[in-house]
Order: structure tokens, then C-alpha cells, then sequence
């Protein structure tokens, strides 16, 4: 996998396709610890050709502001993007938007950690990241019905601490299911 990163603190969300409850999720997370931890959100992007949208769409402009390297956005009051919003709104503080050409992770990596309150919480949404981190846990979300996985959540798959199954807005895991010991992440009673 290349150049790997020990990430203390950080949760890891991914999944195997567009809609699968991902982003619902880390909402249940943050709005399970936020109450008693500081939990900053991260949402990546992660572009890996010019000529397909990671999104899906058509015309949204990220990959072309990004150029060849990568960016890293606050989440303003009010803003306008819908998963950083809703990672906003239930508790997270700050919520960061890293756009990235896929080639340029690893440096967009470092420069991330470098935006983290040092020994401090983060949940961040992402597959392609997870093959230059490792996090203290690693969920993948896996849609029930889904015929067809992304290549992204193929290539970490394996490293997923738990596949989650989810309809898109239950699952079968709760955040009751997760504990904080000493500034790490860890499944409860472990």
C-alpha cells in the first residue's frame, strides 16, 4: 500500500456505493459522542480521472479547482454542501471538504492532520484514503440489494474492521456499539 500513516483518533467511514447510508452514519456518531467529545468531520473527495465525476454529476467544478494536487475547505455557517452540512449539524466542529486528486493523498494527508487539534477526534468519510491510513477503526457500509461495489471500497474492503449493512437509513450497527478510551476509538468492551 505504499507510505501508511497511523491516524490516533480517527473513525473511518467508507462504502461500497453512492446512497448507501454513509454519510447518515458518522451523523449517528457525532451526534452520540459530540455531547461529551470535540469531533472534527472530514468529508473527501477523492478525483481519480479528469473525466469521470467522483460524485457521479456532471459540472459541480471541484475537479477542475482542485488542478493536480488537492484542497482542504471549512464548512461555513450555512453552507451549501449537503454531506458537510449535515456532518455540521449534528455536532461536528470544526467540518473539513478535501478535494483530492487520488495521486496527491498522501501529501494531502499530512497537510489534513496538520488542520487537527493535536490528540483530537476525527470521523472522516472516505475509502481511498484508508490505503494511506490506518485509523483506529475502520467501518465500510455495504447496501443491502447492491449488485456492484466501487473499485475504491474493493481495494480497502479487507481492511474494514466491520462491514456494516445498511438499507440506506438503518443498520445493522449502532454507534452504542462504540466507546472512547484514552483519545482512541475502540468497539465498546473491547
Amino acid at each position: 500500500m505504499g507510505d501508511i500513516r497511523r491516524c490516533t483518533g480517527l473513525i473511518l467511514i467508507g462504502s461500497d456505493g453512492r446512497n448507501s447510508g454513509k454519510t447518515e452514519l458518522a451523523c449517528a456518531i457525532i451526534r452520540k459522542f459530540t455531547p461529551n467529545h470535540a469531533i472534527t468531520a472530514v468529508k473527501i473527495t477523492t478525483i481519480h480521472t479528469r473525466s469521470k465525476c467522483p460524485k457521479g454529476e456532471q459540472g459541480c467544478g471541484v475537479c477542475g479547482e482542485v488542478g493536480d494536487s488537492f484542497r482542504i475547505l471549512k464548512e461555513p455557517a450555512g453552507g451549501s454542501h449537503t454531506d458537510t452540512t449535515r456532518l455540521r449539524d449534528s455536532g461536528a466542529k470544526p467540518v473539513l471538504w478535501l478535494q483530492s486528486r487520488y495521486s496527491a493523498l498522501p501529501e494531502a494527508l499530512e497537510s489534513l492532520v496538520g488542520h487537527l487539534t493535536p490528540d483530537g477526534l476525527w470521523l472522516c468519510e472516505s475509502n481511498s484514503i484508508r490505503r494511506f491510513a490506518i485509523p483506529d477503526i475502520f467501518l465500510l457500509v455495504r447496501r443491502d440489494g447492491r449488485t456492484s461495489t466501487k473499485p475504491s471500497a474493493k481495494a480497502v474492503m479487507g481492511y474494514a474492521d466491520r462491514v456494516v449493512r445498511s438499507n440506506g437509513q438503518f443498520f445493522d450497527f449502532s454507534p452504542d456499539m462504540l466507546a472512547i478510551k484514552n483519545g482512541m476509538w475502540v468497539f465498546h468492551n473491547s
